[in-house]
């Protein structure tokens, strides 16, 4: 399976096409499941590899979003219309 980057542009195409949308995903082991949202500008899953660092030890906002295993093959599986 090829792994996807999920650029800003890859997240806007999806948020455009799908969301609103919550969609159900296990985990590689069967045994958990997680909760991927597109909701407006949101592209999240509840499990806990996705990571949202959003401030700097300031206060200052930074950009720095880790997409989980979960997120990439959803995106990938949507983007080929799935």
């Amino acid at each position: 399976m090829s792994d996807l980057e999920i650029t800003p542009q890859i997240k806007q195409e999806l948020l455009n096409k799908y969301a609103p949308h919550v969609y159900k995903v296990k985990s590689s082991d069967g045994n958990k499941e997680y909760l991927i949202t597109l909701a407006r500008n949101h592209f999240a899953c509840s499990c806990p590899d996705a990571t949202y660092k959003n401030l700097n030890k300031d206060g200052t906002r930074k950009k720095e979003i880790h997409y989980c295993k979960h997120q990439r093959q959803l995106a990938l599986e949507l983007l080929r219309g799935g």
